[in-house]
C-alpha cells in the first residue's frame, strides 16, 4: 500500500519495463511510486486528446509495456496498422536482444518509437492534448533505473494526467509529478 500526505491508501504498484542498460538498471521492477494513480473517472471537463480512444486495451505480459502501448496507439490512431508484435520483432532487430520480455532499453526508445510513428517536439502535457495529439513517456517505479511506459490521453481540470496503463489494461489518472518524463514522445499519427 502507498499512502499519501492525506491519508489515502492504493493498492497500486506498476511493473517496470524500461531500462537502462548503462546505469545498471534491472528490469520487473514493482512500484511505490509517488501521487496517488487511480482508475480514471470521468467528468465532463475532462480535456481529451481524442474522445474516441479506447479505455481499455489488453493488459501487458511481463515486461511488454512498451510494444503493448505502440499496438495500442495502432489500434486506436492507425486502424490496427502498428502491432505490439511488429514493435517487438523490430526492437529485436534494432537491439540483438530476442528476450523482449525484460523491457526496452532506453537508448533504443527513439529510434523504435520514430520508426512507426509521427512525433513532434513536447512542449507541455495540456498544450499537447489540447493539439489533438498524445505523450507517449515514463512514470516510476520502486527500482532505480526502471520506468514503466504509458500513454498521457488527457488531463483533468485539477492538472491530474488521464493516461492509458497497459499493466491494468484501462485509463488511470495521477498527479503530474508520478511521471519521469525521461522522454516525452509527441505522437500525432502512424507512419
Amino acid at each position: 500500500m502507498k499512502c499519501d500526505n492525506c491519508g489515502e491508501c492504493v493498492p497500486y504498484c506498476p511493473v517496470g519495463a524500461i531500462y537502462d542498460i548503462n546505469s545498471g538498471g534491472t528490469p520487473l521492477g514493482g512500484g511505490d511510486p509517488i501521487g496517488n494513480p487511480k482508475l480514471y473517472t470521468p467528468v465532463p471537463n475532462d480535456s481529451l486528446a481524442d474522445t474516441n480512444m479506447s479505455k481499455i486495451m489488453t493488459t501487458q505480459i511481463q515486461g511488454l509495456c512498451v510494444v503493448s502501448i505502440m499496438g495500442y496507439l495502432g489500434d486506436n490512431l492507425c486502424d490496427g496498422g502498428v502491432t505490439q508484435d511488429a514493435a517487438a520483432f523490430y526492437y529485436m532487430q534494432l537491439s540483438g536482444n530476442v528476450d523482449i520480455t525484460q523491457g526496452v532499453e532506453l537508448q533504443y526508445m527513439d529510434d523504435l518509437v520514430n520508426h512507426y510513428f509521427y512525433t513532434h517536439n513536447f512542449g507541455s502535457f495540456t498544450n499537447t492534448i489540447d493539439q489533438g495529439y498524445v505523450v507517449m513517456t515514463d512514470m516510476a517505479t520502486s527500482q532505480s533505473n526502471v520506468f514503466h511506459n504509458v500513454v498521457i490521453v488527457g488531463y483533468k481540470y485539477n492538472g491530474y494526467l488521464i493516461y492509458m496503463d497497459p499493466e491494468v489494461g484501462k485509463w488511470m489518472e495521477a498527479h503530474p509529478g508520478y511521471f519521469n518524463n525521461n522522454y516525452n514522445f509527441v505522437i500525432s499519427g502512424c507512419k
